[in-house]
């Protein structure tokens, strides 16, 4: 609910600048992880790493119900 948006929206707040900019670039702009990595100069493996690790931190700080 907008509940869980609003808490969804804090916690990004929260990220650093190249884990923001990481989740737009894939939620956002819907760029694929082979398109951002390409643009980020890393693999693709890695920005797959990086997004799950992003988004494991963003569900442990939400309710289970979310």
């Amino acid at each position: 609910g907008v509940e869980n948006r609003t808490a969804l929206l804090q916690l990004v707040e929260l990220l650093d600048e190249a884990d923001r900019v990481l989740l737009d670039r894939y939620f956002g702009q819907s760029m694929s992880q082979q398109a951002i990595a390409e643009l980020m100069g890393v693999s693709q493996m890695q920005v797959s790493r990086s997004l799950a690790k992003v988004l494991r931190r963003l569900r442990s700080h939400l309710p289970e119900d979310a």
